[in-house]
């Protein structure tokens, strides 16, 4: 599991990682590579993904461009 603090009370949740390439602590850039995606059953790849505001679970499309 990989938790990303962005400013502004955002937090980004990428889970279901095969290998993760980043350490707690490390900053990281827009577009860095992260982690490697397990795959589900019949090869597909199964990403794990949230946004938390405050804490809470919400909806990515008010964030995600």
């Amino acid at each position: 599991l990989i938790l990303i603090q962005h400013e502004g009370d955002l937090i980004s949740v990428y889970g279901n990682n095969y290998s993760n390439y980043v350490k707690e602590g490390m900053r990281v850039k827009q577009g860095q590579l992260i982690a490697a995606v397990w795959e589900s059953t019949g090869n597909k790849p199964a990403l794990y993904f949230e946004i938390r505001y405050k804490g809470e679970t919400v909806n990515p499309a008010r964030w995600c461009r």
